[in-house]
């Protein structure tokens, strides 16, 4: 399997729905399939815990892949903004603030 293109947007390829529950993966091709005349749409569909798990995953691997990853010293203020910033809830915001050391 071919690696994802880097020139891929992130906003094109994840998209939070509506209602604001789930986040959809956009960009996954057609798939052919016998006896049909058009191709099947396939669209991943995750609520937040599974977006919680894949990310967590997702960081586990990265650590373990070629090159390291650069680790970046980023106060919990500065942290505590980008959460607030991103529309994280209030519960994310509490943990960062209670398990990462003050830089």
């Amino acid at each position: 399997m071919a690696p994802m293109p880097t020139g891929v947007l992130q906003a094109q390829l994840w998209r939070l729905s509506a209602d604001r529950r789930t986040v959809r993966a956009c960009h996954c091709r057609p798939l052919r399939v016998a006896g049909l005349q058009k191709p099947v749409d396939i669209h991943l569909d995750f609520e937040a815990e599974a977006v919680d798990e894949v990310l967590q995953r997702l960081t586990e691997l990265r650590a373990q892949m070629q090159p390291p990853p650069v680790l970046q010293r980023v106060s919990k203020s500065a942290r505590m903004r980008a959460a607030r910033a991103a529309g994280w809830p209030w519960s994310a915001m509490v943990l960062i603030q209670r398990t990462t050391p003050a830089v």
